[in-house]
């Protein structure tokens, strides 16, 4: 589906997107994918370069692929640790 997003956004837009990870601590993740599934949600944890992949040709914005609160931080933003995070966010052009 991301795939034919890129492909019907014209040339100079964006995509933007964030996505679950289990890289920094995969228990928690995995504790937190049961509780979805128990309620009857599906979700799909990738890694950072399975996230990387959704962005295709397009070209990654700095600071490119972070956690959520790294990119572009404020002086008020949020000091996490990745685990406390568990999510990637990125921000690309089309070329």
């Amino acid at each position: 589906m991301v795939e034919r997003l890129r492909d019907a956004l014209p040339p100079g837009r964006f995509l933007a997107l964030s996505h679950c990870t289990a890289d920094f601590d995969a228990e928690a993740m995995e504790r937190a994918v049961r509780v979805y599934h128990e309620r009857g949600m599906r979700t799909q944890v990738r890694d950072g370069d399975q996230v990387r992949r959704f962005f295709g040709d397009f070209e990654l914005i700095e600071p490119g692929l972070v956690m959520p609160h790294e990119w572009r931080p404020g002086p008020e933003s949020a000091v996490l640790t990745p685990a406390e995070s568990s999510f990637y966010a990125g921000v690309a052009r089309k070329a």
